[in-house]
């Protein structure tokens, strides 16, 4: 995480920069409305609107979702305004280099890092999900969204986004889970953050650099894609074998690994393959790959899944490949 957050901090201004150069009214439109959702007091309604009808319609689930969502904000919100004006990060309008200053003020603008907005939505989010695990991931999308609007509205950061959301998702887990199996759900929660984040900083910093060193690139982009492969055939040899077939969270940390090497940058791919160790570190579960026995034939099912893999792999590359040094031109 402190390695993206270092890569991040030095693509703030590039990307501010760039931010302040569009003008697109529905950007910002919509900026403002993902704003507003994020605010404390719709997010306060939100929970306490959960709160309410759990007691009335007698859900535990949803009372105590509603009860730790309010409990998470108000933490979040408390570590986060002490952190604010402790730390004394000047917010993007009041600014115009991209040092990271360090100097406790109370004075309004001078309040950037990290983001309230961020840390408050992700609380929320991560409180939902702990409840209603098949729609944890829509609370974790318009969390995101919330934060990126801070950013692309000019008021944070990217590193205050980031700081916010990692922030958020700690005191979620905090009150959400039992105190028992705390550091373990921080830990799994902290590990998915940074494998999110580390594909953020990859497409961020290939579209912002452009590298001269083709060597450097050549060498990079050959072992990705040889890592890419092996991952596939890993994944195809699972498919065409028409049984179960145990190859663990190897060929995701391959495929991982490929995609962060071919961006031909040092570090995208430390960032990326450090969140990928500690992924594949952190896995209790063996043969995330394994499928029913299907016969001697291969499973239809599967054979379908691996061509979506496949074809999605292949995409990201290719994309990869296409933005990179994009940022500058424009």
């Amino acid at each position: 995480m402190a390695l993206i957050l270092w890569g991040l901090h030095q693509l703030d201004m590039p990307l501010i920069r760039f931010m302040r150069s569009v003008h697109q009214p529905w950007l910002e439109q919509g900026g403002d409305l993902l704003a507003r959702c994020g605010s404390g007091a719709v997010l306060a309604a939100f929970s306490a609107t959960l709160l309410v009808a759990g007691r009335l319609r007698l859900q535990p689930a949803l009372f105590h979702a509603g009860l730790q969502g309010l409990a998470a904000h108000g933490a979040a919100a408390l570590v986060t305004q002490l952190l604010k004006h402790t730390i004394g990060r000047p917010r993007p309008r009041v600014t115009q280099e991209g040092e990271f200053q360090f100097e406790p003020s109370l004075v309004s603008g001078f309040d950037s890092f990290p983001s309230g907005h961020a840390s408050a939505s992700f609380a929320v989010a991560t409180v939902l999900a702990r409840h209603f695990p098949r729609l944890g991931w829509v609370g974790y999308l318009v969390a995101a969204l919330i934060a990126c609007s801070r950013i692309w509205r000019g008021s944070h950061f990217p590193t205050d986004a980031v700081a916010g959301a990692a922030i958020g998702v700690l005191i979620g887990a905090l009150l959400a889970y039992s105190y028992l199996d705390w550091l373990t759900v921080c830990s799994r929660m902290l590990t998915r953050l940074a494998l999110a984040l580390s594909s953020v900083l990859a497409l961020f910093w290939t579209m912002a650099q452009s590298s001269s060193d083709h060597q450097r690139i050549v060498w990079l982009t050959g072992a990705g894609l040889v890592a890419i492969l092996v991952g596939l055939g890993l994944r195809w040899r699972a498919a065409f074998a028409g049984r179960s077939l145990d190859v663990g969270p190897w060929s995701w940390l391959l495929l991982g690994a490929g995609l962060a090497l071919s961006t031909g940058f040092w570090l995208v791919s430390a960032a990326a393959m450090l969140a990928l160790v500690a992924w594949g570190a952190s896995r209790t579960d063996r043969g995330i790959l394994s499928v029913r026995d299907c016969g001697l034939a291969p499973c239809q099912p599967r054979f379908l899944v691996e061509t979506g893999v496949t074809i999605g792999v292949g995409l990201v590359v290719l994309l990869l490949h296409i933005v990179q040094g994009l940022l500058p031109l424009l």
